[in-house]
Parts: structure tokens; C-alpha cells; sequence
């Protein structure tokens, strides 16, 4: 039994905005998948990319992608059953990572880290059923922790440390 990947392309009819749509077939052995646009820039650059994947006769939605005006990958992750599953990531404009996160049956759940332009760790904590949970990590630029703050099911309870304890 073979299965077909198929690709839609969106191209700009003399720079106006009616679709063209060419598909695009190549075999493969095991599963279907195919990338609908599903809405551009004012510019034609896509703004949002579906990724299904068909399995069993049943296409499902699988991924995810968003990006900025310029081209630039916005946010990128996978679907299982509808919902957000798994790691996300975000980026800024200029390509550097903004945030890495799970996600589970569409809630945050698991760790969150969030980034500086430069690559360095700036936040980092864990989320449970979509709440705040546990500690939460704040560090400098030069990577030491600046406060840390305790959460329960959303409710921040107590503070570890501050910024007091940096420079001691």
C-alpha cells in the first residue's frame, strides 16, 4: 500500500492576492501528511502553516507553525487530539529564542524556560494543569539566580531568595 505527501504551495498571481494552489506528490511508504497556509502577511509571506497527518483514513491536525512579516519563524509545536502537545517554542523577529515550554491536552504543563537575545536563561519554572507550580527561577544577565518565588496551583506561597543574595 503506498501513501502520497502532498505540499500546497500558495504563489501570488502578479502580486495580487488570489491563490494559486499547486500540489505537489511524493511517495512514501507509511503515513500521509500535507501543509495547508492558512493565512498570509499583507507581503504573501505565510503568516500560518497547518501540518496534517493522515493515519487510518483520518486526517488530523499534527503541527503548527506561525511566522512574523519578514519570513522569520514566530512559534512552532505539535498537536495531539486538537490541543497543543508537547514542546513549543517561540522565537523573536531576529531569530533568536524567546521561550521553550510543554504543553499538555492544551494546558502548560511541565517546564517553562524563557530566554534573553543573547541565549542565556532569564526565567525558568514549571507549570501544572496550567498553573504556576513549584519554584520559579529568575536570573541576571550573567546567569545568577535573582529571585526565586514558590508557587501552588497558581498561588505564589513564599520567596527563596532575592536579589539580596546575589551579591553576597
Amino acid at each position: 500500500m503506498q501513501f502520497h505527501t502532498i505540499h500546497f504551495l500558495y504563489l501570488l498571481n502578479n502580486m495580487k492576492q488570489t491563490p494559486s494552489f499547486f500540489i505537489f506528490l511524493s511517495t512514501f511508504l507509511m503515513a500521509q501528511s500535507f501543509n495547508v497556509v492558512d493565512s498570509f502577511h499583507k507581503n504573501g509571506l505565510p503568516k500560518e502553516i497547518h501540518h496534517y497527518t493522515e493515519t487510518n483514513n483520518k486526517i488530523t491536525l499534527s503541527q503548527k507553525s506561525y511566522y512574523f512579516f519578514n519570513g522569520q519563524k514566530e512559534k512552532y509545536g505539535p498537536f495531539v487530539a486538537g490541543r497543543k502537545d508537547g514542546l513549543w517554542t517561540e522565537w523573536r523577529n531576529d531569530g533568536s529564542r524567546l521561550i521553550d515550554g510543554q504543553y499538555e491536552n492544551g494546558d502548560k504543563h511541565g517546564v517553562w524556560t524563557h530566554w534573553n537575545p543573547e541565549g542565556r536563561k532569564i526565567k525558568q519554572g514549571r507549570f501544572k494543569r496550567g498553573k504556576k507550580d513549584g519554584t520559579w527561577t529568575k536570573y541576571t544577565a550573567k546567569g545568577h539566580k535573582l529571585w526565586g518565588k514558590e508557587y501552588l496551583e497558581g498561588e505564589q506561597i513564599d520567596i527563596k531568595y532575592s536579589i539580596k543574595n546575589v551579591f553576597k
